[in-house]
């Protein structure tokens, strides 16, 4: 065999500890039926027939569960008003979660399974001192994440069949599971993220101690005048053995690279995510407003149901927003100092590297663009909010009529 091709299929080879901190979240991915990648023998390949068999019968139970659901537990809650919205949400929610399922399980296969190959070469590139204690705190992370999130699962069942429902309907039960779909896709995307922005602040902190190195030199007043408090330390240490800036563009195209994936890849579940809770949003201001006119009866009023789900959605949005916008903060920080290497520094390896930097980071802002209908970032959770309170003051003024 070609010596090459050895070296690229080791190159294709994940190290132990990088798939440890992804195994509790894509074991739960599985169990749902949104399996993304399939992981065996440290080789990362696209979900076999059988597995997207099994995800196909999964969403076909629930939403022959749905069915039975409707037919055989159509008052439950106690008010017709009540279950009739209930089940067109559940119904809206179904239709989402298995568009999302199928988008996981039949699109982007081999963009799917490289990314987790991306992911390795960064390291690679870096070449992180502390890298498996970093995996091994991801995947403690992961795993107290994971329990969370069926702990949460299972405590949101319980709490609807025995607590809020007038009579047990067990056809709900697999309903109510899989709804929890694209909240388990979104938290991986928020693993995902800190993954990048550990890397990205890697990179940062070898630019700073480079400038630091010219301090005493001809241009020490140029590199005062640029620097500025927000990205300027002495003590800042590298945590990494990166050799040089050619190391260090490689890193940043790698980590670049990636990041582009994991936006075309997780696009569509950040849209059907943002939708389930701006609508969940929506439903909750109607479901108040009712109540205060009255116009809901029965011993459970819809916004006591509505309120849970809202807050686990809009809280989990909220995490994904900023962590996003972090990274993007970071990913400007980078800009930002190779910007002050290219100006302050004579070197001319050094400036013709810190171009190259500034090449693959575009000359505008970096954003996340979820189909260019919106920004993930900082102010996502403040336009939602925004839109929100303009419907309730529309809804209120429409109650004193």
């Amino acid at each position: 065999m070609n010596l090459k091709n050895v070296d690229a299929l080791s190159a294709d080879i994940l190290d132990q500890d990088l798939i440890r901190i992804f195994q509790p979240l894509h074991l739960i991915l599985k169990l749902i039926g949104c399996h993304r990648v399939n992981i065996n023998y440290r080789f990362v390949t696209a979900p076999s027939i059988n597995q997207k068999l099994y995800s196909c019968i999964v969403w076909l139970v629930h939403a022959l569960s749905f069915v039975a659901y409707v037919i055989s537990c159509h008052s439950i809650l106690g008010s017709a008003t009540v279950d009739s919205m209930v089940q067109r949400s559940f119904a809206i929610n179904g239709v989402l979660n298995t568009a999302v399922a199928w988008h996981n399980n039949f699109c982007y296969e081999n963009l799917n399974s490289q990314l987790y190959v991306k992911l390795q070469r960064i390291d690679r590139e870096l070449k992180l001192y502390n890298t498996a204690f970093l995996n091994k705190m991801f995947f403690v992370f992961s795993v107290a994440a994971s329990l969370v999130i069926t702990a949460s699962c299972i405590a949101w069942i319980l709490l609807f069949n025995f607590v809020l429902a007038t009579e047990l309907c067990l056809p709900l039960f697999p309903v109510l599971l899989m709804s929890f779909a694209n909240c388990v896709e979104m938290y991986l995307l928020f693993h995902l993220f800190i993954f990048m922005i550990i890397r990205v602040i890697t990179v940062n902190n070898f630019l700073r101690v480079k400038l630091s190195t010219y301090e005493t030199s001809k241009n020490a007043d140029k590199i005062k005048e640029y620097m500025t408090t927000n990205v300027w330390s002495h003590k800042t240490k590298v945590n990494a053995k990166i050799d040089g800036f050619q190391e260090l563009v490689y890193g940043v195209h790698r980590i670049l690279d990636a990041l582009a994936d994991v936006v075309t890849l997780f696009r569509f579940p950040v849209l059907v995510f943002a939708s389930q809770a701006f609508l969940c949003n929506l439903c909750l201001v109607q479901c108040i407003v009712d109540s205060i006119k009255d116009k809901v009866t029965g011993g459970v009023h819809i916004w006591e149901v509505a309120v849970l789900i809202n807050l686990a959605l809009g809280l989990l949005l909220v995490f994904v927003a900023i962590i996003a916008g972090i990274l993007t903060s970071k990913l400007e920080e980078t800009r930002t100092l190779s910007l002050y290497v290219k100006s302050a520094l004579n070197d001319g390896t050094a400036r013709d590297h810190s171009k190259k930097l500034l090449a693959l980071l575009t000359k505008e802002r970096f954003e996340i663009s979820i189909y260019n209908i919106f920004v993930l970032g900082y102010r996502l959770p403040l336009q939602m909010f925004a839109i929100t309170a303009t419907y309730t003051i529309v809804l209120l003024q429409l109650a004193t009529l």
